[in-house]
């Protein structure tokens, strides 16, 4: 599976279609319906069920996607009060770069979007969530880490060196993958404390 391709999609309600076609007599359609409520956004069981890629479904797996749902909402919400958004030129550079990274084209990425269920337009929609969510987390949270040390760094290159013996010398390059890590596990820190804060101030209604 390509990495860094978006398995989910953030359903934000149904848009009827004018004059949909009549179904022939004897067809059957399942009806979405809302299982939660964050604020004023709903979330909706396709959400859920687009979220198992094949999975059988099953409470727990429902359950964590569900509280996985909730978070994104919440990110989403934080987003729009900070009046964020991610315009097409800066979707179309995390594509390309997604691209670059996994070394295939656009039919590549479009045939690895297909197998999980998703469009180029749903997957835009995905990306761009995820973008005004980091966005975010710069402005919000990114502030609040303080800097990262000499002294965490090789201690923490002690830690790899320990695990894997055939790690190379603490060079600059390697010196600077350490350092975002422990920047990145200090911003995911922030993150959950700020989540767990946020959901004890939003209304969340799940519905069975």
């Amino acid at each position: 599976m390509i990495r860094g391709a978006v398995g989910l999609v953030i359903v934000a309600g149904a848009i009827a279609a004018a004059d949909p076609p009549r179904p022939p007599v004897g067809a059957t359609a399942t009806i979405d319906r809302i299982v939660a409520m964050v604020g004023t956004q709903p979330i909706w069981r396709s959400q859920i069920d687009e979220r198992r890629y094949g999975q059988p479904a099953s409470p727990e797996l429902d359950r964590a996607i569900l509280d996985s749902l909730i978070d994104g909402a919440l990110e989403q919400q934080r987003a729009d009060e900070l009046h964020l958004t991610a315009s097409d030129d800066e979707i179309d550079l995390a594509i390309k770069a997604i691209e670059a990274q996994n070394k295939v084209g656009d039919a590549e990425l479009d045939q690895a979007l297909a197998v999980q269920g998703l469009s180029r337009a749903s997957y835009r929609l995905e990306l761009a969530r995820q973008l005004v969510a980091q966005k975010a987390e710069q402005l919000d949270l990114a502030p609040r880490v303080s800097p990262i040390g000499e002294d965490q760094v090789r201690s923490a290159y002690a830690e790899l060196k320990a695990r894997e013996p055939a790690t190379g010398p603490l060079d600059g390059k390697l010196y600077e993958q350490l350092r975002q890590r422990l920047f990145d596990a200090e911003i995911e820190g922030l993150r959950r404390d700020w989540l767990a804060a946020r959901r004890r101030f939003v209304h969340i209604e799940r519905r069975p």
